[in-house]
């Protein structure tokens, strides 16, 4: 007995891999019903619950985002680059309780949380259902949202459909009503900005006008003209020395032969040819004799009761006059014309020399008045162009 038990508690502790398998199949055949009730039990069910459950639809639309018309360095875009905020204060409206109990009434939403529950979770359910998704180009390189998606899931399709379009309707509207909004705002900015503007532009017109009547003369675009007449008055002004020059000679030669023609005619030799003579007379002696030679005392004396003579006319002795002799009036008519013409010519010096003087100012001036005209002109331009845009 005891050899054999020995041997059977041996067999039975030793591992054996065959008979597992064999026990785990021995087990499945006696249990296989019972584990196959297991499993189909929560199969079952979860396949019932699904079955259960109501269907539910989504209904998306899609809404684009207009970009604003005004022109932007007057008017910072508030549409585009603000988009979220824009749809977080129309959301706010929108999904407000009293929007959405109005909805919940009109299309008979949720008619098991009304009835069972106040009001409350019907809308904070419906508040659920409803989703935006935002939509444009890439944020990272530096796009911007011009669209975004509503969407409203329910369980029947058609008023799943009507409930999103009646929401898009209800964004649409808050959002022409902003834009209305902003639309007048903007209108009465550009108003007062284009007032600004045309204020301004005729103010820089007016010191444009003022500063071209100021400085008629010498603006910058006469500095050529001013040049040109500047060096035209020159050569006439040379031409005019020329001619006083040529005028004065004949004058002298005239006067040396009327003053020879009255001597000729027997009438006494003027003042200042005697005077001439004597002095010419006074260098020649001097240059021989000195100053106590009689001869050049007595020219000396002469000379000096000429010149006290010329310089009070009344002191000189009156002589009988002598008829002049055509030679003498014809040579004291061209006198006197040589004298009128160089009086003539003299005083055209005058005012070619004036002249001259006030084209140089004007030249003198051109480039500090060119610095302040070119200032003007581009404030005024500046201007101009900005009230252009505004009309």
């Amino acid at each position: 007995m005891s050899p054999a038990a020995q041997t059977f508690d041996d067999a039975d502790d030793r591992p054996s891999g065959g008979a597992g398998l064999e026990r785990i199949s021995a087990a499945w055949k006696r249990r296989k019903w019972l584990g196959i009730i297991v499993c189909l039990l929560p199969l079952t069910a979860t396949l019932t619950a699904i079955i259960a459950l109501p269907d539910l639809y989504q209904s998306t639309a899609l809404v684009l985002v207009e970009r604003q018309q005004v022109p932007e360095a007057f008017v910072r875009p508030t549409v585009t680059s603000q988009l979220e905020i824009r749809l977080q204060t129309i959301s706010q409206e929108i999904l407000s309780r009293s929007r959405l109990e109005s909805l919940i009434t009109r299309f008979g939403l949720y008619p098991n949380l009304r009835t069972r529950t106040p009001s409350e979770e019907a809308v904070d359910q419906m508040r659920r259902d409803i989703q935006i998704d935002l939509r444009g180009n890439d944020p990272k390189k530096g796009g911007s949202t011009t669209a975004f998606a509503l969407s409203y899931r329910g369980a029947d399709p058609q008023t799943v459909a009507q409930v999103t379009n009646t929401l898009a309707s209800f964004y649409i509207e808050e959002n022409l009503k902003a834009r209305e909004r902003q639309a007048t705002g903007t209108a009465e900015f550009l108003r007062n900005q284009l007032g600004e503007a045309q204020k301004r532009l005729d103010e820089q017109e007016a010191k444009v006008s003022a500063f071209r009547r100021r400085n008629m003369g010498s603006l910058p675009q006469q500095m050529a003209a001013n040049l040109a007449a500047l060096d035209s008055l020159n050569a006439r002004l040379r031409s005019n020395v020329d001619n006083q020059v040529r005028l004065a000679e004949r004058r002298d030669q005239l006067a040396s032969q009327l003053a020879q023609a009255r001597i000729d005619a027997g009438g006494p030799e003027p003042d200042d040819v005697r005077l001439a003579r004597l002095r010419q007379a006074l260098v020649a002696l001097r240059m021989k004799y000195t100053d106590l030679w009689p001869d050049i005392v007595q020219i000396k004396d002469e000379i000096a009761r000429l010149e006290k003579q010329m310089a009070d006319p009344k002191s000189k002795p009156k002589t009988a006059e002598i008829p002049p002799t055509p030679e003498v009036m014809r040579l004291q008519g061209m006198l006197k014309s040589a004298e009128t013409e160089l009086a003539l010519t003299k005083t055209d010096e005058q005012r070619l020399r004036k002249s001259m003087d006030s084209y140089q100012a004007r030249i003198d001036e051109t480039p500090k008045n060119e610095q302040e005209f070119q200032e003007l002109t581009r404030n005024y331009e500046t201007t101009k162009d900005l009230y252009q845009n505004l009309t």
